[in-house]
């Protein structure tokens, strides 16, 4: 359970207010992975940081409760810092999703003053040889170990992130053990997305790892929502169907009355909702498949479009 209520949320759920935004603030990164499905880096994408903070605050007076800074790497964006302050003044709970490399000791103070609730770092093999090899970055596998080293040294809580690739699928144990000797939960990702262009098509990763249960929750659209870049509003980061511009509306009209998240409310049920136990987040990478021009595309979005859920309505219908 979050620290935020059950009844807060589904409170949120009935006023159709978002319960998350996540801002990707650039799409610049300082590895190069493999699987990455953006083909980071793209030098020269931060967003414009005056548009994120008016973002932020009108999320903040309509209701919105937790904001993700991600990427690319994030903390490449030149007003990292101030943007990350901007959302703890605007009292939102704060993730941040980063691969490391620029968290040293002052970064992880930073995190602990500011009360970031979590950071998710990648953790992509159980050595620096897979690791590396991932992310073609040497060096990347001990920086990721000092960052985490030093954010837990400032209790700030930390959650890996693993793709399970044919590179690293041997040492999925040897990473959870790795992740419990340093303290930190691990999230595996069994099936890697495929890029923007087609470039990455991954090969089926086999079933789920003993014991796990598949997590059939999906809330985007429904109480949350992404911002790229270049400020087009998105179901999440993963559905990349632009719902509008910030440079050509607010966010709340855009949240209101885009087609595209009035269509996701009209046939995803409140039992979705009321399934979650942890809210607007526990999305399962497994159910994303290859849509329209490649680009990645919710299992269930592409089944809504096929009319095999059209006909679900609830109260969330609007």
């Amino acid at each position: 359970m979050s620290a935020v209520g059950v009844p807060l949320k589904e409170f949120l759920l009935e006023k159709h207010i978002p319960f998350e935004c996540d801002f990707e603030l650039t799409h610049d990164c300082n590895q190069s992975c493999i699987h990455c499905f953006l083909e980071c880096p793209h030098p020269g994408t931060d967003a414009d940081p005056e548009m994120v903070r008016q973002a932020m605050a009108e999320l903040a007076s309509m209701g919105c409760v937790r904001v993700g800074l991600t990427g690319g790497e994030p903390l490449l964006h030149p007003e990292f810092w101030s943007l990350l302050r901007k959302a703890r003044s605007l009292g939102f709970a704060v993730d941040v999703t980063s691969n490391g490399q620029l968290i040293d000791a002052e970064a992880a103070r930073q995190f602990s003053e500011l009360r970031v609730k979590k950071v998710r770092l990648s953790l992509l093999g159980a050595d620096p040889e897979t690791h590396d090899s991932v992310t073609r970055v040497d060096g990347s596998f001990q920086s990721a170990v000092r960052a985490t080293e030093a954010l837990l040294h400032c209790g700030v809580q930390v959650e890996f992130g693993c793709v399970v690739l044919p590179d690293n699928r041997a040492q999925v144990d040897r990473i959870q053990s790795l992740a419990d000797e340093i303290g930190a939960h691990v999230g595996f990702e069994w099936y890697a997305v495929p890029s923007l262009t087609g470039k990455f098509i991954p090969e089926p990763k086999g079933s789920l790892r003993r014991g796990a249960v598949p997590d059939h929750r999906c809330l985007a659209g429904v109480s949350l929502l992404a911002v790229s870049p270049n400020g087009d509003v998105m179901p999440c980061v993963m559905i990349r169907e632009t719902a509008g511009n910030l440079g050509n509306g607010t966010i709340a009209v855009t949240w209101e009355q885009a087609p595209v998240f009035r269509t996701i409310r009209s046939a995803v049920c409140r039992s979705e909702f009321e399934r979650s136990a942890d809210g607007a987040s526990g999305c399962n990478i497994e159910r994303y498949t290859t849509g329209v021009a490649n680009a990645p595309v919710c299992l269930r979005w592409r089944q809504r479009e096929k009319g095999s859920v059209a006909d679900r309505r609830c109260t969330m219908s609007g």
